[in-house]
């Protein structure tokens, strides 16, 4: 007996089915092979932007720290700059205060030498030499910055302008 044709049509089917069958088999193996090397690759992605993104927040922190101690030394640099300021204003005063002195002696020997020819206008500007001193009011406390020895002087030359006025009114008498 022959088998009906229908017969081997169905055996080449169940040999495709079955070769089919085992090539899914493989497929879907492979496909869970590669899904797993998929999820434990996205796993190792995730760990490195999770380090990538804990890097970039500590060199945040680390600018932010930075910005900080630059103000705080821009805040130092800016009060030393102060402090500078005000003691360049000071020796300038301190100076501008020695060349009156000296300026005050040079006017002293001035008056004196007119005094031999006009000994009334010589008082009257050993007058006004003194009385610009009393009206603004300096003394030899204003030369308290500077050392002993320029204390002295100034003290000196204040008193001199004094009994120098003193002297010129009483050449007149």
């Amino acid at each position: 007996m022959a088998r009906p044709k229908s017969s081997i049509v169905g055996f080449v089917d169940l040999g495709v089915s079955a070769t089919n069958a085992v090539g899914l088999k493989s497929m879907k193996r492979r496909l869970g092979d590669i899904s797993t090397e998929l999820s434990n690759e996205t796993k190792q992605i995730n760990k490195e932007l999770t380090s990538l993104r804990n890097a970039q927040l500590a060199t945040v922190a680390g600018m932010i720290e930075i910005h900080n101690r630059l103000e705080t030394i821009e805040q130092q640099s800016s009060e030393v700059l102060k402090e500078m300021k005000r003691q360049d204003a000071e020796a300038e005063i301190l100076g501008n205060l020695k060349i009156l002195l000296i300026a005050f002696e040079d006017e002293m020997r001035k008056i004196e030498e007119l005094a031999e020819e006009y000994p009334a206008y010589a008082a009257m500007l050993a007058e006004d030499l003194s009385n610009y001193l009393h009206n603004n009011s300096i003394d030899y406390t204003k030369f308290k910055r500077m050392d002993f020895d320029g204390i002295q002087k100034a003290k000196q030359v204040i008193e001199q302008i004094h009994e120098f006025k003193q002297k010129m009114i009483s050449n007149l008498e």
